[in-house]
C-alpha cells in the first residue's frame, strides 16, 4: 500500500517530488487544467488540494463516508467534483 503521490519527469525517468498526503492508500489524482494544482483521494475519504510546484497542501476536503474512488477539476479549474464508495457525488 502506497501513501504517496509522485510527480515523475518522464522524459528523464525520475522523480521530481514525491508528496506524502494520505494516512492510507491513494486510489485518485489529478491536474488541474492549468496544472498548478492536484486533487486526490483515497481510503482516508478526504479530498486534498496540493500545489504542484511545492508540494504544499492548500486545502482538506472531509464529507465522504467511504474510500475515494475518483476526483476531478471542472475545465475551468475553480470547483473539483469527488466520486466515493459511499455512493455520493461531491
Amino acid at each position: 500500500m502506497d501513501t504517496t503521490i509522485k510527480i515523475w519527469d518522464v522524459g528523464k525517468r525520475t522523480v521530481v517530488r514525491t508528496i506524502e498526503p494520505h494516512s492510507g492508500e491513494v486510489d485518485a489524482v489529478a491536474f488541474s487544467p492549468d496544472g498548478s494544482h492536484i486533487v486526490s483521494g483515497g481510503i482516508d475519504r478526504i479530498v486534498r488540494v496540493w500545489e504542484t510546484a511545492t508540494g504544499r497542501l492548500v486545502s482538506s476536503l472531509a464529507g465522504h463516508t467511504a474510500k475515494i474512488n475518483a476526483v476531478s477539476f471542472t475545465p475551468d479549474g475553480k470547483q473539483i467534483v469527488s466520486a466515493s464508495q459511499d455512493k455520493r457525488i461531491s
